[in-house]
Parts: C-alpha cells; structure tokens; sequence
C-alpha cells in the first residue's frame, strides 16, 4: 500500500467523504451495525487501520522506525495529513462502545472487542508518533 493509498483508506474509515466502498469503513461499519443490529467484522477493519498506520509510520520515520533520528517538526507535515482521521476513528469508535454500552446493544464479547480494538488503533497511533515500533500489528500487547 502507498502513502496516498491509506492517507485515503483513513479517511474512509473515519467516514470522511472518499471513493473508496463505505463497506470499507470502520466507523461506518459500526453505524451500520446500530442501525441494522448485524454485527460488524471489527478485526478485519481494525487490522486494515493499523495497516494504513504502518504506511504512514514508514513515511513519518524511516524504514525502521525504531532508528530514526527523523525530528518531530520534519514530520509535521505527514502527521497534520493524517491526524483528523485518525481522530475520527477512535473517538468515533468511542462513541459507538459507550451506546453500544449503554444499550446493551451485542454482546460484552462484541463490546470488549470494540474497545480493544479502538485501543490497539489509538496505541498504534501514539507509536507512530513517538517513532518507537517497528511493527505496528504486533507491538500492542
């Protein structure tokens, strides 16, 4: 994937107007799973997010993240082009456990899963950031 490939794939998946399938968003995902009660594929579109975020923490800083010596202010750039959807999603999928939560709407097993995977997102994102995993999928324990 390229970086103009998940800059794009992001804002699908934060409901950001794209040409990309909607059926390809994680935040549409979850609408659709409240107004249809069909639940959604949550780790397929969580795994496809934190690939996107592997792409961009490969252009924020370097080949092997982990040994950049890339500064923060020579990054800016690619992290202002990201950083709304990225938002997007993890307070959207907030938003969404808190009145599944509240609703009883699926299963605490759905619920659970929801909510770890807006946490392997959001730490996923935080690594991007600091610059310091160099596999993105695999550095959330």
């Amino acid at each position: 994937m390229t970086y103009a490939e998940a800059r794009l794939r992001l804002a699908n998946h934060s409901n950001l107007p794209s040409d990309l399938p909607k059926e390809e968003s994680f935040v549409w995902a979850l609408f659709n799973a409240t107004k249809t009660g069909v639940q959604p594929n949550i780790e397929i579109l969580a795994r496809n997010v934190i690939a996107c975020l592997e792409v961009v923490s490969r252009k924020i800083n370097g080949a092997i993240p982990s040994e950049s010596s890339i500064r923060i202010d020579e990054r800016s750039g690619t992290i202002n082009d990201v950083a709304y959807s990225v938002s997007g999603i993890v307070a959207s999928g907030i938003s969404y456990f808190r009145q599944w939560s509240l609703k009883q709407r699926f299963s605490t097993d759905i619920r659970c899963f929801l909510i770890e995977a807006i946490h392997r997102i959001a730490f996923a994102w935080d690594q991007v950031l600091a610059g310091d995993v160099n596999d993105l999928q695999e550095g959330f324990q």
